[in-house]
């Protein structure tokens, strides 16, 4: 993760481009299972702050909602 947060990452340029295969992609894989960590001992706020500190690109509602609607990590 550090590589990403100290050079930066390249961001989709829209909320719809696909991000798979690419640094933006390879953060969200990062963050998701950080995420589902914090989930699991009931502290999932704590996962969504750091997406919200590290991920600046413009799918990062779309992708905070797949993790709070699709893999529950409410």
């Amino acid at each position: 993760m550090n590589e990403y947060t100290s050079k930066g990452f390249d961001c989709p340029m829209t909320e719809s481009e696909e991000t798979f295969n690419t640094d933006a992609g390879a953060v969200k894989a990062i963050l998701a299972p950080i995420t589902a960590d914090y989930a699991s001992i009931g502290r999932a706020s704590e996962g969504y702050k750091l997406i919200n500190a590290v991920y600046k690109c413009p799918d990062k509602n779309k992708f905070v909602n797949i993790l709070k609607n699709e893999y529950k990590l409410k």
